[in-house]
């Protein structure tokens, strides 16, 4: 991100002050508003207790335990862990790490030094535990930049059952800009940031932990992005994130977006009881208050005798943990301090990483300097131990057993999943790891062999396995045709999803945006005036009043609109000005055109009609149910309009093979069960 020094502009800071003020009203914290935690088994410490050291220790720190507001919250890590990265979490006297040496996979270790490894090729960023559930960010082998990944979406894993679950399905492109950022977990939401990589636009969005409820909070229009927005999430009920405004704060109960800081811009920051500590691109940690006002150094690092090309910090017990380091030189000092910035404490030199867990410091040195780095080294706060090695990563693959026993299955899962269709329920009976050995089953039946050693030593169990095909090797065409329905359907088990009667039918990528309540707000609001019984049935259902237009084609077990543009009107949070509306229908040569304002309060203009002031958010198929129904009537059926089954009507309402209609309710996989045709509008 771009540097902002706000030493540099404070004439400019004094002169807003007043309209900043005025602005920040809409994101004024409440005194009186609680923030307390949900008891859980994540992180055990927050900003607001003290390490234990033991259990009489721990019951004073609770009583004594500052009530702190204005402060960023997280239930499942530290806020300062995810500055640094969110590498580790702990579940009860077990800590999950990353394993460099293993291509980061998941490894976990308890206090006497027994490893074990996650099953599977799950690689994890953004690292957060909730209720034994570990919740992140999903990437790539080795976590290593990879323009073609395309899977960034939030997961959760079960660490009892091994259950790997997808909590998100958001569509994402190719290229440096596609990626998600999974920021903070407050009350049982995922808070988090992403691009998809194909408009340039970025979205701060929130899904709750069963991965329902997704909603998109704040949407920054391309070219007003700075990179990661930095989302940090405070006294659970303001969203703070940056984009080129500055630091901005999003109200989730009003819903207005205000700017706190004009002009901010950092590479990194934590809001803790009322202050902003936050970096640029230079060895400074700085503070001010959440208007820009009361700036400060809170440490200068410019005199640690090296050049420090970031620096991470973290807050824990009222108290700063700052990491100096420089990736070229690899060197890196680690400081603790007050959080004014006094009583500096040199803790580690030769630093890479660092975070806060569960009252421990952990540690990684850059390797050949003071330590190798085949080593995760720990320190307890508290008893302020010295610092003492963890595990050693190399030892770690060698002796790791697997977090989740391999099921005791005799023979076969599924002895005829050749020569069979397996049904939904079978399928959907079955927990997502036993869908995993019953997928590979139907290869290994076939004589491949495995990349993945747990899945070989499992196959090389069985009396019947005999593998023969390297798995580079394997033709997928050799799969029967029931043998390819089977494993679509066992892959999307696998994947934590339910299985239906649409198993084998493409993915609605669509679906997240239905459901993103800022998203064609104004369609949903003004398709059906005048027909009150209708639209009273389904106004609130997902996507209703969505205007879709396309080629339809019958697929066999379900229709498909073809090259569909989703859109949604620019919304304004004043009502546009008579030059603006002018303008608009010079721009459409539009005889008619208005404003309307929404429930929300925001505003658009009607007659748009060549969408010069809307902006595209999908493009691609949508898909429709084989039973969907649609209201039609008049010109077209010559009656009253009434509901009737889309495939028995579908040929008097295609013109040139197009459709025109709107969605009015689709099911839990986005295939659309009800339209209404487009002569209503």
């Amino acid at each position: 991100m771009r540097r902002m020094n706000l030493f540099k502009k404070s004439i400019i800071l004094a002169i807003s002050i007043v309209s900043v003020g005025m602005l920040f009203t809409g994101c004024s914290i409440g005194k009186g508003e609680s923030d307390k935690k949900n008891e859980r088994t994540s992180e055990d410490e927050d900003y607001t207790k003290a390490g234990k050291k033991d259990k009489k220790r721990d019951k004073k720190n609770k009583k004594e335990a500052k009530e702190l507001k204005n402060t960023a919250v997280n239930d499942g890590n530290l806020v300062g862990n995810m500055v640094c990265y969110g590498r580790m979490v702990n579940n009860g006297d077990s800590y999950y790490f990353r394993n460099p040496k293993d291509q980061e996979r998941i490894y976990s270790v308890d206090m006497s030094g027994n490893v074990k490894r996650i099953s599977g090729n799950i690689f994890m960023k953004d690292m957060h535990i909730l209720n034994g559930n570990i919740y992140y960010a999903n990437t790539n082998i080795g976590d290593q930049k990879d323009v073609n990944f395309i899977d960034h979406n939030l997961y959760r894993y079960s660490i009892s059952t091994g259950e790997n679950t997808r909590l998100t399905s958001l569509d994402f492109g190719v290229g440096d800009d596609s990626w998600l950022s999974f920021e903070s977990l407050v009350d049982n939401y995922c808070y988090f940031s992403y691009s998809n990589g194909q408009d340039g636009i970025y979205h701060i969005c929130r899904v709750n932990t069963e991965g329902q409820d997704f909603a998109v909070l704040f949407t920054i229009p391309t070219g007003q992005n700075v990179g990661n927005p930095n989302v940090s999430v405070v006294d659970k009920r303001y969203v703070y994130f940056l984009t080129k405004d500055g630091l901005n704060c999003y109200d989730m109960e009003t819903k207005q977006k205000s700017v706190a800081i004009p002009g901010f811009d950092c590479q990194n920051y934590i809001i803790y009881d009322g202050t902003l500590y936050y970096t640029e691109e230079d060895p400074y940690l700085r503070s001010s208050d959440l208007t820009g006002g009361n700036q400060k150094t809170v440490y200068d690092g410019s005199g640690i005798g090296f050049f420090a090309d970031s620096v991470q910090f973290n807050i824990y017990d009222e108290t700063i943990y700052v990491l100096e380091k420089s990736s070229e030189q690899k060197m890196g000092s680690l400081k603790k301090m007050t959080l004014d910035g006094n009583d500096v404490v040199d803790i580690a030199e030769d630093i890479n990483w660092f975070n806060i867990v569960n009252g421990n410091v952990f540690l990684r040195y850059w390797d050949g300097k003071s330590k190798p780095d085949t080593e995760l080294y720990t320190y307890n706060i508290a008893a302020n131990t010295p610092i003492g090695q963890m595990v050693n990563f190399d030892a770690a693959i060698a002796n790791a057993k697997p977090e989740v026993e391999m099921p005791q299955i005799n023979d076969y899962i599924f002895s005829d999943s050749s020569t069979r269709v397996l049904t939904d329920a079978e399928v959907n009976a079955l927990d997502q790891n036993i869908a995993r050995y019953a997928l590979n089953e139907i290869y290994a039946r076939r004589g491949r062999k495995f990349k993945d050693q747990e899945l070989q030593n499992y196959f090389n169990g069985k009396s019947w396995y005999v593998g023969t095909i390297e798995p580079d090797n394997f033709d997928e065409s050799s799969l029967t045709a029931i043998e390819k329905e089977n494993t679509k359907k066992l892959e999307i088990r696998k994947s934590g999803r339910m299985v239906t009667s649409n198993a084998s039918l493409p993915e609605a990528k669509y679906l997240p945006y239905l459901k993103d309540e800022n998203i064609s707000l104004a369609t949903k609001e003004t398709t059906f005036w005048g027909e009150e019984e209708i639209a009273n049935k389904y106004k609130n259902k997902v996507g209703y009043g969505t205007w879709i237009n396309g080629k339809i084609y019958d697929r066999g077990d379900y229709y498909e609109l073809t090259n569909v543009s989703l859109y949604t009107p620019f919304l304004y949070s004043s009502k546009p000005t008579y030059d603006i509306i002018q303008q608009v229908g010079v721009v459409d040569n539009w005889d008619y055109t208005g404003t309307y304002q929404l429930d929300n309060g925001k505003w658009y203009i009607i007659g748009d009609s060549d969408k010069t002031y809307d902006y595209e958010f999908y493009k691609g198929s949508i898909y429709v149910r084989k039973d969907a129904i649609i209201y039609t009537g008049y010109s077209h059926l010559g009656s009253e309009y009434s509901p009737h089954e889309l495939k028995d009507v579908l040929g008097e309402l295609m013109s040139q093979g197009e459709i025109d209609c709107y969605i009015l309710d689709v099911d839990e996989n986005g295939y659309i069960k009800a339209l209404a045709h487009r002569e209503w509008g």
